[in-house]
């Protein structure tokens, strides 16, 4: 269960001083009777922008599903879900940086979560291969400096 469907729930109370935790169907606070219907609904929102971001993604709409799944992240601060696939999606987009620092926050929420840490270790591969490439350019450079 993650942590939005865990959120879903269950209910604090948001009345002044009391902060009870509660079943999220009551209708009333068990400790100070403050209505709590329509502060359920709010629990639900991150799930809702995280199912947005996820079909915009699997339908190729990446500013819907950025937009999307930054909103849920913000609001479900502690599910690594949003970030993993936040992630992805700027690594699509060729922001490898923006995609790590994705990554790194789901697994701050999650420290062993295995997408998230798949997709560090293949960042981190393509990055090392990236710099070989580099270094090699270098080395054409002096070399071709040096011929002339």
């Amino acid at each position: 269960m993650t942590t939005v469907q865990a959120a879903a729930s269950r209910i604090i109370c948001p009345h002044q001083d009391c902060g009870r935790d509660n079943d999220a169907g009551r209708q009333a606070c068990s400790a100070c009777g403050g209505a709590l219907e329509a502060f359920t609904s709010l629990y639900l929102l991150p799930a809702w922008f995280y199912n947005q971001g996820l079909l915009a993604y699997h339908a190729g709409n990446s500013q819907k599903a950025a937009l999307c799944l930054r909103l849920s992240a913000e609001l479900a601060s502690s599910d690594p879900a949003p970030r993993v696939l936040l992630g992805k999606l700027h690594a699509q987009r060729g922001d490898l940086d923006a995609a790590i620092t994705c990554w790194l926050e789901a697994l701050e929420a999650a420290p062993r979560h295995e997408t998230a840490l798949t997709c560090l270790f293949e960042a981190k591969q393509i990055l090392d291969s990236r710099k070989k490439g580099m270094k090699g350019q270098k080395g054409q450079k002096r070399r071709a400096i040096r011929r002339k």
